[in-house]
């Protein structure tokens, strides 16, 4: 099971992550917008397998899945909505979701003066080739 929770990060409130779309903190008002939520309880990082659907992959990590879940989509359930919406996707922008890279970028690197033997250096995730193209 999935136990995350909304937690404002402002006066610390809680909402329950069954609530769907929880766009803002219950105590936000007008004229104090900075309530923002967070999701917390997330499980340690893992490496995620590759070959693996990244959605897939990575459901205990995602709140839409702890709200599904918590509404009483198992996992069974949500591995075949991402994969069916995957396919859907495939048929209109003919590339679905797959992981993109994330390597470091020798020539903006080299370009700001970052030493090519050392750790660092500027990291690009190239989005290009994504189902949105890049943001």
């Amino acid at each position: 099971m999935i136990s995350k929770r909304w937690q404002c990060v402002r006066c610390g409130a809680d909402v329950a992550i069954s609530t769907w779309m929880p766009f803002r903190c219950p105590n936000a008002t007008a004229t104090d917008r900075h309530h923002a939520l967070t999701i917390v309880d997330e499980p340690e990082p893992v490496v995620i397998d590759a070959a693996e659907h990244p959605f897939v992959a990575a459901d205990e990590h995602l709140a839409w899945a702890a709200c599904a879940e918590a509404n009483g989509m198992d996992l069974d359930a949500r591995r075949a909505l991402v994969l069916a919406t995957d396919a859907a996707v495939q048929t209109v922008a003919g590339v679905g979701f797959h992981r993109t890279p994330f390597t470091r970028s020798d020539v903006l690197s080299d370009e700001l003066g970052f030493d090519a033997d050392a750790e660092g250096g500027v990291w690009v995730k190239d989005e290009t080739g994504s189902v949105a193209g890049s943001q």
